[in-house]
Formats: C-alpha cells, sequence, structure tokens
C-alpha cells in the first residue's frame, strides 16, 4: 500500500517552517502562526511565497468568502496554496507581480522543481524539494542578520533538522531561491537556502484497526511510498504495521534477477520502503509472486498503471485515482479508505467459502 490518502486522511496542512530565523508553527483551523514575528516574520513570508509561487495546483473560492472550497492539484502543493492564503499571499495575485516565465518540472532525478518569475530587477528562481537534494545545490543560507556562505557543517546539521521533522511523521520541503537573468539557466545552481517545512496528514482513524485485522488474516501490510526514510518509518509506527521498522530505500530495489540470495531475504523481511518510484514497485511485486506470495498493490496515479497490472489484484482509488490506474485495475475503492480492502477481503472469503460449501454438497447429494 502506499500512504498519502490510503493510510492517511490525504489532507495535508502546513504545520512547521524552520528557518535560521527560528521555527514556526502554522494553525491552519485557527489561522494562527507562533514563533518570533508570528505571520509577519520576512523569512517564513518568503518561504510560503516560493512554495506559493512553485506550484502546479489552484484553489477555487466558489462562494467568494475568501476560503477556498475547491482544490485541484497535488495534496501537498494545495497545502502550500492554503498556507499561502492564510498569510494573505493569493497565487494569482502574485503572479500578476511576478509573471512566471518558465516552469521546470519536478523529476525523480533530482527531486526539485523551479519556477522562474520576472521582477523588477531581472529574473525570481524560486526552488523547492528533497531536502538533501536542495541542500546539495544551495552556496548561502538565508539569515535575519544577513546571507551566509553554506558550509559542510551547515548542510549536516540542516540535514538532521530535517530528519528530526520528518521523524514526526511530516513529509519535508527544502526551499530555495535565487536572482538570474537569463530563463534558459539552470535553475539548481548557487541557491539560497530558506529553510524547511513540514507538511501533516494525519494517519486514518480506522487505519490501526483494520491493519490488525490483515494481520489476524494472514496478510501482512507492506508499505510502500515515495517520502523520506524518516517519515515512512513514522507512519509505519503509527499505523501498526511494524514498531521498530527498518527501511529500504528504493535505490536498493532493483530487478529480482540481479539481486543475490541475501539482497532478496532482506527485502522479502522488510516492510517499510521509502523512496520508490513506479518502476521499483514492479521489481517488488515480481520478487514477492516468484517467491510464491500473492500481491495486492494499491495505487492512483498513471505511473502505477504497470505495477497495478503486475499484481494479483490491483487496487485503485476511486476518487484521486486516475482514469489509467481504475481502468487497470481489478477493484476500485470509491473512498480510497485502506478499511474498505479489508471489508472486501472479508466478502470475498464469505462467498468464497459458501460456493466451496455449496460445491461439497451438490457432490455429496447428487
Amino acid at each position: 500500500t502506499d500512504k498519502t490518502g490510503t493510510l492517511t486522511e490525504n489532507q495535508m496542512t502546513l504545520s512547521r517552517v524552520s528557518t535560521a530565523a527560528g521555527d514556526f508553527q502554522l494553525d491552519e483551523a485557527q489561522e494562527s502562526v507562533q514563533g518570533d514575528g508570528g505571520a509577519g516574520n520576512p523569512l517564513l513570508r518568503r518561504i510560503v511565497e516560493v512554495g506559493v509561487l512553485c506550484n502546479n495546483a489552484a484553489l477555487q473560492d466558489l462562494d467568494q468568502d475568501s476560503k477556498p472550497d475547491d482544490e485541484q492539484g497535488d495534496p501537498t502543493e494545495t497545502a502550500l496554496l492554503r498556507a499561502g492564503v492564510m498569510l494573505d499571499m493569493d497565487r494569482e495575485g502574485l503572479l500578476e507581480s511576478k509573471p512566471e516565465e518558465r516552469e521546470v518540472p519536478f523529476e525523480a532525478q533530482t527531486m526539485m522543481m523551479a519556477t522562474f518569475h520576472r521582477v523588477q530587477n531581472g529574473l525570481e528562481v524560486a526552488v523547492k524539494g528533497a531536502p538533501a537534494r536542495v541542500l546539495e545545490v544551495c552556496t548561502t543560507l538565508a539569515d535575519p542578520e544577513g546571507d551566509r556562505d553554506m558550509d559542510q557543517d551547515l548542510r549536516s546539521q540542516w540535514e538532521e533538522r530535517s530528519r528530526e521533522l520528518a521523524g514526526q511523521g511530516l513529509r519535508v520541503l527544502a526551499m530555495a531561491d535565487r536572482q538570474s537573468i537569463d530563463a534558459a539557466q539552470n535553475p539548481y545552481a548557487d541557491l539560497r537556502f530558506l529553510g524547511l517545512v513540514g507538511l501533516f496528514d494525519p494517519p486514518r482513524q480506522d487505519v490501526l484497526q483494520s491493519i490488525e485485522e490483515c494481520r489476524t488474516a494472514g496478510i501482512r501490510v507492506v508499505l510502500v511510498t515515495g517520502d523520506q526514510p524518516d517519515t515512512a518509518a513514522a507512519i509505519a509506527r503509527q499505523t501498526g504495521i511494524v514498531q521498530d521498522p527498518e527501511v529500504i530505500h528504493g535505490s536498493e530495489l532493483k530487478d529480482p534477477d540481479d539481486m543475490t540470495v541475501e539482497d532478496r531475504q532482506r527485502i522479502l523481511k522488510t516492510s517499510v520502503f521509502a523512496r520508490v518510484s513506479p518502476e521499483q514497485k514492479l521489481h517488488l511485486i515480481k520478487l514477492l509472486q516468484e517467491e510464491g506470495q500473492t500481491v495486492a498493490m494499491t495505487g492512483d496515479g498513471v505511473n502505477d498503471a504497470p505495477a497495478l497490472k503486475k499484481a494479483d489484484i490491483g487496487v485503485a482509488m476511486g476518487k484521486k485515482g486516475t482514469d489509467a490506474a481504475r481502468q487497470v485495475a481489478d477493484m476500485v475503492l470509491r473512498d480510497d479508505a485502506f478499511s474498505s480492502i479489508v471489508a472486501a477481503v472479508r466478502q470475498g472469503r464469505i462467498i468464497f467459502a459458501n460456493i466451496r460449501k455449496s460445491v461439497m454438497f451438490m457432490l455429496c447429494t447428487n
């Protein structure tokens, strides 16, 4: 199973921001900001502004009450847009003053996204992405007292801070920016590191019981996510998948034909995988099937379609899933809830048992 929207509520909110000026806690429900300077802190506002600009999602205010009623796009990006609204930063308004000149979409290789925006003195580059990757290409750090050079000690400190936030079950992104004169330039060079944002997506209330029911029914639950290892481990503990997880990075999920016997055994015993790509999901399914196991796989994106087709039972999300995922799946969850899979297994086993009893009765009596 994946994490977002299946094990969790898929209600992502920006809850933590960590900067050189200190940490901030955002409460979307109360519309409050705790931290030095509150919602008016310049560094906090710059981080949120970068998150709003470097974004593909959209919020719609259908009843004109200045509060978003409909969201379109990735839950992570819509959470950043809602944080912008809370700080009086509307994406459309920002784009009027800083028109977008170019977008460099997120790629699995770089694990970053960038947008170029026209400003009075040239171009402004807004970048968000995986903390480790963003820190690698940053040469300076934004500080209230003036920008500082980014050395290896500072990078290590921020990488440790990222792991601390991820260990609390937060999805962590890094924000950076820089000035540019040409939109054709490489966006991922000589960046200024702004800070980290932590997004919280609470586990579904019924997941803990559902996973325990799976375990009782002889079904092993394996978490496969694109999030970083510390986030995956925290969610695995919170949902009861495993209390002391060993997390395998997706890069270790090679084609089973290229694995050693030791690698295969280690992967077979592991229940948590992080930073996993769609191709690596295929490798995991192939390995489990070669070991004689029956595999059900959840997915929602176009890239998940091959894995859903390869699995013995493909389970697609009916609410947030793409048409491609639903078309190749054997089961479609109309509510995207993990507990619905458990209910389907229960009903399926009842039906199978009844068919077996009926066939046995007819053989014995006829």
